[in-house]
């Protein structure tokens, strides 16, 4: 069953099927063309209510329709007919159903046919599809492009063109989509599939900088030990917890693997003394009760302690929590053979990078902290001191994060030397 409506100034077709609308079509000018003859206006005979086209023809089913403009004889044309062809499909990508025009086609004398691909004619089935021209011109972007050698020798535009498509309410035109702003189904799925892979990138980037620091960690973690008997004192305490004034409590326990005095009487004197005995049960208390260290907040500013020296590095991160400094994170690390021949001013450049950009840097990257060093030297490695380039590399490592280098006497500044130590004397 077909019928006209009239909106204001225009004569919009309307398609129904089974009593229900199923197809809305209305442009302001239809034209023709056939090479460089005179051009051909069916804007009247399309549009006018006076003279309606015959459009009794046309069909919709549930993913397919097809709108069939009977105009019959129209000067040298023997019943021309204009055809669109349209589906109705549904985008994973965008998660809705697309309707869109996939071809206009020129029927005349009985035989002739003139077809065009439809190129991004097409809208959410939710709304309707407004161009300002759909044209197989090249100055209107030729949204409709030639099928066949025949059909090059024409040219169709539609002005101001208007179509809706199986889902149809009240009879009206839904909020159109222009074609110069809407997001095609391919550019939402290129968007989509972008933002995965963006996701994907960023994780992996993120394991293999966590994986890069449990390699560097591992390298130099010992395993830990408790002795199972006094007498065999050799097996004792080689650990990297984080245990303040760890090396002073266990220097008893370390000075028995200097080795044995000379012998008397060929029999061993007994080294397990009380000292050894009290550092032991130090130790274990330490390892039995509950850690001192806090839980970072990132909306606390930090505070680094670094402390190099020929032997290993050492740093201690801290924030002022509720008034009070507190730990939260210790660390410590051997140095390669040309590493430990560096001059003291390097050291602690390597000191800075290390703890900054590998073992801290997760806490760090993005917050501005200060570092507090020993070494007074390092306090003008940013402003005027002249390095080698090995100082300059090192530095460079550094260079994305925001800091400041504050001064603190040897004396003052243990705790990064401190755990440094505690982790070397094993």
């Amino acid at each position: 069953m077909i019928k006209e409506c009239l909106n204001i100034n225009i004569s919009a077709h309307q398609v129904l099927s089974n009593g229900e609308p199923c197809i809305l079509f209305q442009a302001r000018k239809l034209s023709l063309r056939y090479e460089k003859q005179k051009q051909l206006d069916l804007t009247e005979r399309a549009f006018s209510p006076q003279k309606p086209v015959d459009i009794s023809q046309s069909v919709c089913r549930q993913d397919k329709a097809t709108l069939l403009l009977r105009f019959g004889d129209v000067e040298d044309l023997r019943g021309l007919t204009i055809r669109l062809q349209l589906s109705n499909t549904f985008y994973e990508s965008s998660g809705q159903w697309w309707f869109s025009v996939d071809s206009v086609s020129l029927l005349y004398n009985t035989s002739e046919e003139a077809s065009f691909n439809a190129s991004e004619v097409y809208a959410p089935s939710s709304s309707s599809y407004h161009c300002l021209h759909v044209s197989s011109q090249q100055r209107h972007s030729a949204l409709l492009l030639p099928n066949t050698d025949h059909a090059r020798r024409w040219a169709i535009t539609f002005t101001n063109f208007q179509i809706q498509a199986f889902n149809i309410t009240s009879g009206k035109f839904s909020p159109a989509s222009d074609c110069a702003t809407f997001l095609t189904p391919a550019i939402l799925m290129g968007l989509i599939t972008s933002l995965i892979l963006l996701l994907v990138l960023a994780y992996a980037l993120h394991m293999v900088i966590h994986l890069k620091h449990i390699e560097h960690d591992d390298n130099h973690k010992p395993d830990i030990y408790f002795p199972h008997n006094p007498e065999h004192p050799e097996h004792c305490c080689a650990t990297t917890l984080f245990i303040k004034d760890y090396s002073s409590i266990v220097k008893p326990l370390t000075d028995l693997t200097s080795g044995y005095p000379p012998l008397h009487n060929n029999t061993k004197p007994n080294r397990w003394t009380d000292s050894c005995e009290l550092a032991f049960n130090t130790i274990i208390e330490k390892l039995t009760t509950a850690p001192v260290l806090g839980f970072a907040d990132p909306k606390l500013p930090y505070v680094l302690h670094t402390s190099a020296s020929t032997t290993g590095l050492g740093a201690a991160l801290y924030q002022e929590q509720e008034g009070h400094m507190r730990v939260i994170a210790y660390t410590s690390g051997g140095l390669s053979c040309s590493e430990s021949w560096y001059p003291a001013h390097k050291l602690e450049i390597l000191a800075l990078k290390w703890a900054v950009a590998e073992k801290f840097s997760d806490y760090l990257y993005g917050n501005q902290f200060t570092v507090i060093t020993g070494s007074n030297p390092l306090t003008y490695i940013l402003t005027s001191a002249k390095l080698d380039a090995t100082s300059y590399q090192l530095l460079a490592a550094v260079s994305a994060f925001t800091f400041k280098l504050q001064y603190q006497a040897g004396k003052l500044n243990s705790d990064g030397r401190g755990h440094m130590e505690s982790c070397l004397m094993t």
